[in-house]
């Protein structure tokens, strides 16, 4: 299997980096602005770029500068911003960074899809409190992932001042709030995305530690859902019983030792007031806003947490965050002793040259919890790893000619009528690429496992693409089209509002399928302007391809579309790949 490698923003301490390297994936880039996050990476990764500041990657990527990743990895805050921002590039302070965070993600596909790659997985963490934000910003992050041009809504909105499901009314504000599900996925024009709340205490560490995590792909062969949704049966680990802790406005909580020698153990962080105190041998949430934490001990005595067992509670291993500075501090003899337990040769120099602890206790509550990530790491390898299983060559399933599948269009030099004598040329291979795809004859029926396939014509990819992506939205959608504009003046309609640019994709590729098995002779021709010009073709009752488009569906498994150059696509192919080319005919010198 191919190396997956990714990119990271938002880095901090890279918990992606130490949960997916072991499984064999490598990091592409980082970006990190803070000074000790950004300096623990050049300790642990000097190797690995830090690209700071992730609003300028996009252009970077777009100009070939960086590497262009299988999986982006971050978790920017996330705010409302606009829609039409992220469609016409217009600014948004409120949102900037999960606007550039969608933009980066656009552009790592577009690079992709320009070496015939597969699009990337994307990968994002934040805090559940998105799913209730007043703004609506989760929404807006899922359509922009999504690709729609309106942010999307949990649900239908009550009348005002009350509330259901999916909204609650807000008195002080007047307004309404979301209550976005704790899990869901959604199937967009340009991604499919999931999402999922997940709690590090049933991942192996003894912390409460609830996050929202988002899958999205543009990949036709790998589906969100199946990353972050189980259907195999009982999750992972079993949270031991507890009940619930008890709050105090006395101490802050927010961070507990995993283990320790002594029982019964309280965990808190102080220097602000509203905080749980557990009893439980669980820790809650790490974050980067308290002091120092304390434990409170069986026997009533208490002691710092220290960043190691901060660590642990993360997954990181010990002292990964114990790197050395350039700013001396001071170090008491107890702190001294305590550090040489795991270096024994430590002298008092180099002891205060290491990290202060603050730093580290806010760097490793802004991480993620190492098991989780993991987790999604072994999901998204195992699925990406499912694609490739069956790589090798293996026979061809061709059918009897009797059996052969039409194309769904009518199409000016389709391969129907000649699949057999094509066939007898056409050898064993892992993948068929046609630069010049047309109807779709040849792939639909030739058995190859896998198929690359290109055409000039944006509006045909367009179709095969919504195919794959809604099959049911678009078959219903078509069909209505041909009940309802079969007369010379719905022709017409549907032509100009297509030439109008005024469909999205999905009504797109209905109307293209109306106009070409409604048009005249079935021909495909745009004028200077690129506007279809074909006249109405005056047919009674113009077939309705249902069962070509199923046949589609059971053939395309493994097809990727693209509109490119033809040269590009042949340049792409590799060992083992069959290329069937079929380009336009140029007449003869001296022929009509």
């Amino acid at each position: 299997m191919k190396e997956l490698c990714y990119g990271s923003v938002c880095s901090g301490i890279e918990a992606a980096s130490i949960a997916w390297e072991p499984l064999g994936m490598r990091p592409a880039w980082f970006a990190e602005i803070e000074s000790f996050p950004s300096a623990v990476l050049a300790h642990r990764w000097p190797h690995v770029a830090n690209l700071g500041d992730m609003t300028k990657l996009a252009k970077k990527v777009l100009a070939g500068e960086i590497e262009s990743p299988d999986v982006l990895v971050g978790g920017t805050p996330c705010q409302a911003f606009s829609i039409a921002g992220l469609r016409g590039g217009l600014d948004d302070e409120r949102g900037a960074l999960t606007l550039k965070y969608v933009e980066l993600a656009n552009a790592i596909d577009d690079k992709r899809a320009e070496s015939f790659l597969k699009p990337a997985v994307i990968v994002w963490e934040n805090v559940p409190g998105v799913l209730s934000s007043a703004d609506n910003a989760f929404g807006c992050f899922l359509a922009g992932l999504a690709g729609e041009d309106v942010p999307f809504e949990p649900g239908d909105r009550p009348e005002s001042g009350k509330s259901n499901a999916f909204w609650r009314w807000d008195g002080k504000t007047g307004c309404h709030v979301p209550k976005w599900p704790q899990c869901g996925c959604i199937y967009g024009p340009q991604r499919k995305v999931a999402w999922r709340i997940l709690d590090a205490q049933y991942f192996g560490v003894a912390q409460r530690r609830r996050r929202v995590f988002v899958v999205a792909s543009a990949r036709t062969d790998l589906d969100p859902a199946t990353v972050l949704f189980e259907f195999e049966g009982v999750r992972r680990n079993i949270a031991p019983s507890r009940g619930e802790g008890k709050e105090t406005t006395r101490y802050t909580s927010d961070i507990a030792i995993r283990s320790c020698d002594d029982t019964n153990i309280v965990a808190m962080a102080h220097g602000q007031g509203g905080a749980e105190i557990k009893t439980d041998n669980s820790a809650p949430t790490l974050t980067c806003n308290h002091e120092a934490p304390i434990v409170l001990l069986g026997d009533g005595r208490m002691r710092r947490l220290t960043p190691v067992e901060c660590e642990r509670l993360q997954g990181f291993p010990d002292g990964h965050t114990l790197i050395p500075t350039e700013k001396r501090k001071k170090v008491s003899s107890d702190e001294l002793a305590y550090l040489r337990k795991n270096s024994p040769d430590l002298n008092e120099e180099e002891a205060a040259m290491l990290a202060a602890d603050g730093p580290r206790y806010k760097a490793i509550g802004n991480s993620m919890a190492i098991p989780v990530m993991r987790w999604i790491g072994e999901r998204i390898t195992k699925a990406a790893c499912r694609q490739n299983e069956g790589r090798e060559t293996k026979e061809r399933k061709v059918k009897p000619a009797a059996e052969f599948e039409r194309s769904i269009f009518k199409w000016a030099g389709g391969k129907f009528g000649v699949l057999e004598q094509i066939f007898r040329y056409l050898p064993e291979g892992k993948r068929l690429i046609e630069p010049f795809v047309g109807g779709g004859a040849v792939f639909m029926n030739a058995g190859y496992q896998e198929n690359l396939l290109n055409d000039v014509n944006a509006d045909l990819i367009n179709f095969y693409k919504t195919l794959q992506r809604e099959a049911h939205s678009l078959i219903t959608l078509a069909h209505r089209f041909f009940q309802d504009y079969n007369t010379q003046e719905g022709f017409l309609a549907v032509r100009n509002a297509f030439n109008k640019q005024v469909y999205d994709d999905l009504h797109r590729a209905a109307a293209f399928l109306f106009l070409n098995r409604h048009c005249f002779n079935g021909l495909t021709r745009y004028n200077q302007a690129g506007e279809f010009n074909v006249g109405y073709g005056k047919y009674k009752t113009p077939y309705f391809p249902l069962q070509e488009m199923e046949a589609f569906l059971g053939a395309e498994g493994r097809s990727e579309f693209v509109c490119g150059d033809f040269a590009a696509v042949i340049e792409a192919a590799g060992e083992g790949d069959v290329i069937f080319c079929d380009p336009p005919y140029e007449p003869l010198p001296n022929t009509e």
